[in-house]
């Protein structure tokens, strides 16, 4: 006896439903003037968190726990539109490979200081995120590579995703210089408005 198309109807609503309502990720650029830049939440948690949790363990077997989620956001210019960076399309040389960019900058605030990157892939429906990577702790680091295979893919509806990027920027307040605690050439840096002095060697990189 055939099954009514109506009923056909009914059951691959409730099959696409179940299979891609939690795989559609949500995303939040909120600037709130803060120094650490315009904040990212996945899915109503930090983007730092998420990150922090997942290299924790690798930061803890290095003897260097704090190290784990040190990272700061980008400032507006480079978040909002009409920068395309979080589309895929990396301002200066923000990238470490074809069709990728940073999306977490140095606490210090020189993003190639201590970047997370990962790859940005724009569809006509979504835009998706994988393949996270600390540029420094890749496979050739010497302190060991820190992977990221429990973070991501995170995929997020194209339509909302860019009517986040179209957020606009609040004022800031200068803040006081913030020391980094990583080390690019191994050197410690300071960060004043735009300006980096270097001061006494730190942890290498």
């Amino acid at each position: 006896m055939p099954v009514p198309q109506r009923q056909v109807n009914r059951c691959f609503t409730l099959i696409w439903n179940a299979v891609f309502s939690h795989v559609v990720d949500t995303i939040v650029f909120r600037d709130t003037g803060e120094d650490i830049g315009v904040r990212i939440l996945i899915n109503g948690r930090e983007l730092i968190d998420l990150v922090r949790d997942v290299e924790l363990p690798f930061a803890t077997r290095e003897g260097h726990p704090k190290i784990a989620g040190a990272y700061s956001y980008f400032g507006p210019s480079f978040t909002f539109l009409p920068s395309r960076h979080f589309l895929g399309q990396p301002v200066h040389s923000w990238t470490d490979g074809e069709g990728r960019c940073y999306v977490l900058s140095c606490h210090c605030g020189i993003p190639p200081c201590w970047p997370l990157s990962t790859r940005i892939e724009v569809r006509q429906q979504e835009i998706i995120w994988s393949d996270f990577r600390q540029v420094h702790r890749g496979p050739q680091s010497a302190a060991g590579e820190w992977r990221y295979d429990g973070m991501g893919p995170f995929v997020f509806n194209r339509e909302s995703y860019e009517r986040a990027l179209a957020g606009n920027a609040v004022p800031r307040v200068r803040k006081t210089a913030r020391i980094c605690t990583h080390a690019q050439r191994g050197r410690r840096g300071i960060v004043q408005g735009f300006s980096v002095v270097r001061q006494t060697p730190n942890l290498p990189v």
